[in-house]
């Protein structure tokens, strides 16, 4: 796959095609963007992890994963959400490490971020529609899943779920030293969470050389009838659903009927 990449021109959108039969874009893509998120810089040289299901070509009929394609998955990220540690690459600028930059940076150290780490990546921004791909499902991220909001009450969900288990937790492995500690940890992650997207915005902006950003309001007058698909995501029943997108990068609306 990675020599099929290497020998052909990707801003050519047949052999984006072909890639697709080899690779699940989405997958990859989705790993990008968390990783580039959390500024996870003990990546993308060491803890990418990918798998296939073994099988002799591509068979796009195959459920659950096995159709032959390249998916990759989570683990060890960390260094994310500022890890306020010596080692950690970037961490002197915290959250407003440009992180996205790191992602796609030709010629970065033999750790975390060397060439043939960002070589897929780089490669495939060259192709305007997985770009615009790229862009709008980060988009997408950073209206829902990774909104402060919904990060913040993830963090919070989870200190709760600890809380009564670290003075047991401190006593038996005096890591965290004290409750205090543990407590300034969380709250390093949630401050890191409460101003992250606007970087992230930024960084977007500037790395793809895009124009402003405009609200998009979307609303669905016969819920009972279906839904609204836009772009990556199917949106909740409500009202009215406003997010924030780049203008000048297409986006797709679909209804899907009940």
């Amino acid at each position: 796959m990675l020599s099929y990449v290497n020998g052909h021109n990707l801003t050519n959108d047949d052999y984006l095609q072909v890639l697709a039969t080899k690779m699940d874009l989405e997958s990859f893509t989705d790993m990008q963007i968390a990783h580039i998120f959390v500024m996870n810089t003990d990546w993308p040289g060491n803890n990418t992890l990918y798998w296939r299901y073994n099988r002799s070509g591509y068979d796009p009929q195959a459920l659950n994963g096995r159709d032959g394609r390249w998916r990759w998955m989570l683990l060890d990220m960390d260094f994310g959400f500022g890890l306020d540690f010596s080692y950690v690459p970037g961490i002197g600028s915290g959250a407003a490490h440009n992180t996205l930059a790191f992602a796609l940076e030709a010629d970065g150290p033999g750790w975390p971020n060397p060439s043939w780490s960002t070589f897929l990546l780089r490669n495939l921004v060259k192709n305007e529609s997985y770009r615009n791909q790229f862009i709008n499902r980060f988009c997408d991220l950073l209206n829902t899943d990774f909104k402060s909001s919904e990060v913040v009450a993830a963090i919070d969900s989870i200190q709760n779920l600890l809380q009564p288990e670290m003075a047991e937790h401190i006593r038996r492995w005096r890591r965290p030293t004290t409750l205090t500690e543990w407590n300034n940890r969380v709250l390093s992650m949630r401050n890191f969470a409460q101003v992250r997207p606007t970087y992230m915005w930024q960084h977007l902006k500037n790395e793809f050389n895009l124009q402003g950003t405009a609200l998009l309001t979307l609303s669905n007058d016969h819920p009972e009838m279906g839904k609204i698909k836009l772009n990556s995501m199917v949106l909740p029943q409500q009202p009215y659903w406003v997010g924030q997108y780049f203008t000048g990068i297409p986006l797709q609306l679909k209804a899907e009927p009940l």
